[in-house]
C-alpha cells in the first residue's frame, strides 16, 4: 500500500477549498450566497475528515493484517537523555 498516495488525496481537496474560504470572506455575513459557501466548504471538510480517517484505517489494517504481534509502548520523552 502507498502511504503518500492517501496523503496526496488530502492536499487535492485542500486546494480545492482555499479558494472557496478565501471567496467566502469577501461575502457579506448571514447572506444567501454566504451560506451556501459557507455549506460547501463544510462538505469539503467533511470529505477530508472521512479521507483521512479511511486511510488511517487502511494503514491499521494492513499493519495487523501483515504482522502477528503489534505492541506500543508509551515513552516519557521529558525524561529522557
Amino acid at each position: 500500500m502507498n502511504l503518500s498516495a492517501g496523503i496526496e488525496s488530502f492536499r487535492d481537496r485542500l486546494r480545492i477549498r482555499l479558494p472557496r474560504e478565501l471567496y467566502f470572506k469577501k461575502k457579506i455575513k448571514a447572506s444567501k450566497r454566504w451560506r451556501k459557501v459557507r455549506k460547501q466548504i463544510s462538505k469539503l471538510q467533511n470529505k477530508v475528515a472521512n479521507q483521512r480517517q479511511n486511510w488511517q484505517h487502511k494503514v491499521a489494517a494492513q499493519i495487523v493484517s501483515s504482522n502477528s504481534l503489534v505492541a506500543t509502548e508509551k515513552l516519557n520523552i521529558l525524561l529522557m537523555p
